[in-house]
């Protein structure tokens, strides 16, 4: 993995599994890691091997299952650090068992979307020009391995859009180039958020 002295990233969901051996490795690579999650002890854990690798690391605790709190996340980068390099929407939203529904009212499904998406948004601010933004699984070494390749590798720098299976690039399944259903996802989220299409078109300009 490429050195990343002088950058910083964000990994959601890094107090266990994959996200948290990413956020290791990101900070034995010189990056500075916010470490995020619900639990401050798993999280402190986590720093305190970063920071014993010779790494910097703080802990920022939300529940990404509430977009107020995904807010808050971004709203504590900001305060924490001036430019985010890297950000990895790891989190996951659990759907196993009976039908949840967030604290908003909306499916927990439907928030494994919109909160990686809205915190996407709510960080662009702080993203670098050159930040890199990409969701990438398996074993815990071979998820870790295909996300920091997506993260970090010279390969991939200044692409995006991309889909791929571990560290190949791959074809998405057909309903993910469906323009109508893409355009619907688009409409959801966009409601779900509270966001508008010109407001995330005057963000990326």
């Amino acid at each position: 993995m490429e050195k990343l002295s002088g950058k910083t990233a964000l990994v959601t969901g890094s107090t266990d599994g994959v996200g948290r051996l990413v956020a290791r490795k990101l900070g034995q690579a010189g990056a500075r890691v916010l470490v995020h999650g619900r639990d401050a002890e798993r999280g402190a854990r986590v720093v305190a091997d970063i920071e014993a690798s010779g790494g910097v690391a703080a802990f920022l605790a939300a529940d990404l299952s509430a977009l107020a709190e995904v807010r808050r996340l971004a709203d504590a980068a900001q305060a924490t650090v001036d430019r985010l390099d890297i950000l990895i929407n790891n989190a996951g939203i659990g759907t196993a068992g009976p039908r949840q529904t967030s604290a908003e009212g909306s499916s927990c499904g439907l928030r494994s979307i919109t909160s990686p998406a809205f915190c996407s948004r709510c960080c662009y601010c702080r993203l670098s020009r050159t930040a890199r933004q990409r969701g990438s699984l398996s074993t815990v070494e071979e998820g870790a391995r295909a996300i920091l390749n997506l993260a970090t590798s010279p390969a991939v720098e200044g692409q995006t859009g991309l889909y791929f299976n571990g560290l190949h690039e791959a074809k998405a399944q057909a309903q993910a180039h469906d323009l109508d259903a893409r355009r619907q996802l688009q409409a959801l989220s966009l409601e779900l958020t509270g966001l508008s299409a010109q407001g995330v078109a005057a963000l990326e300009r």
